[in-house]
């Protein structure tokens, strides 16, 4: 069994870069602390156990739809080759919240919640969820395992805001714009910024997607971003399955949109790699 504590020192490096609060959880979920910036006392914690801790690189991706496990692997084959991945599908998912309105109903966060807990029993040294229509009910399922877990977009959202506060946002479906605003509006208030979001739904691309058009529906999210980078100091595509979009666009904006699953698997990798 690897060491945790000092993995746990590089989440509270890794998921504060602009200030936001961090809740750094011991195993079974003993908070030891909660700030806008690294405490002395979350230090001191970390530096008494940084001797001997194996570098971790196990990590369980929990999907509620099939359109992400490509996006997401790719990205880690591009940035982070060494980890050893796991996914777990419950493809009905997303089909299912759409079906319910897009209200998470209790039923499917217990469905949710089941397949976090089955990466960490499956030894996962972090789990990342790659739904981010499911990303405000999850906000509270770090407490059902004893290893990091990561939202789909908690990487994204933090990367963006070190960019600008004037943001883009590209979606697909609605539930991922209104869970996308939310999350930046949250943000930046912890942060202490004003945030101006300006957000695209195109629900064509997602059409094309589903019809197996995948250069169709990268085209049109292309084209969606390239109009509103002209206003706007950073886009971020709020889905995983739009992360194909950004090969579209010249070298010097593509640099100026940013997809969740190249987000999260920087964070990943420099969470791990901090922690050796």
């Amino acid at each position: 069994m690897r060491s945790r504590p000092k993995l746990l020192a590089a989440v509270a490096e890794t998921c504060a870069p602009s200030g936001r609060a961090v809740a750094i959880q011991c195993p079974r979920g003993r908070a030891i602390g909660r700030a806008n910036k690294i405490s002395n006392d979350m230090l001191s914690f970390a530096s008494t156990h940084l001797a001997g801790t194996e570098l971790p690189a196990r990590i369980a991706l929990v999907h509620a739809t099939e359109l992400a496990v490509e996006p997401i692997n790719q990205a880690f084959a591009e940035l982070y080759p060494e980890a050893q991945l796991s996914n777990i599908l419950d493809d009905s998912l997303l089909s299912d919240l759409g079906a319910n309105g897009g209200e998470v109903a209790p039923e499917l966060l217990d469905r949710l919640a089941s397949l976090v807990r089955y990466g960490e029993t499956a030894g996962a040294d972090a789990v990342l969820l790659t739904c981010s229509s499911f990303g405000p009910a999850a906000a509270e399922f770090g407490e059902l395992v004893d290893v990091p877990f990561f939202r789909a977009d908690d990487a994204l959202i933090d990367a963006a805001l070190q960019r600008g506060t004037r943001v883009g946002v590209v979606a697909t479906v609605p539930s991922a714009v209104a869970t996308a605003e939310q999350a930046l509006e949250s943000a930046a208030a912890e942060a202490g910024l004003r945030v101006e979001i300006s957000s695209v739904l195109c629900a064509d691309s997602f059409a094309a997607l589903k019809a197996g058009d995948q250069d169709r529906a990268d085209r049109l999210v292309a084209e969606a971003a390239a109009a509103l980078a002209r206003d706007c100091d950073v886009v971020i595509l709020a889905q995983y399955s739009m992360t194909g979009a950004i090969a579209k666009l010249p070298p010097a904006l593509s640099e100026r949109v940013l997809s969740s699953p190249h987000q999260g698997v920087i964070r990943l990798k420099s969470l791990f790699e901090g922690a050796n």
